[in-house]
């Protein structure tokens, strides 16, 4: 029996929400834990260094993070819709 509303999956929209919240704070955590780490561990003259050769390129690193989580929350809670084989008569 096929049912207009599967209680099982969220909408999309809500879905989508939830995948780039969770996506986007999962990226400022751990930036805020490179900033952090890259501020204590360099000399103050070595700052712009430090930003141009560390946390430039670990931006897109936890950017590209941020985008798989974002997918991964996403399929969690909008599941593919698959056939039930039970059903078949």
């Amino acid at each position: 029996m096929a049912w207009a509303f599967d209680v099982n999956r969220l909408p999309t929209a809500l879905a989508i929400m939830v995948a780039v919240f969770g996506g986007f704070v999962t990226s400022v955590v751990l930036f805020l834990g490179v900033l952090s780490l890259t501020a204590s561990t360099t000399e103050a003259h070595l700052l712009s260094l430090a930003s141009a050769v560390v946390v430039l390129p670990l931006t897109l690193v936890l950017s590209a993070i941020g985008v798989y989580v974002a997918r991964r929350v996403y399929v969690t809670l909008r599941p593919p819709l698959t056939d039930d084989p039970d059903e078949t008569d």
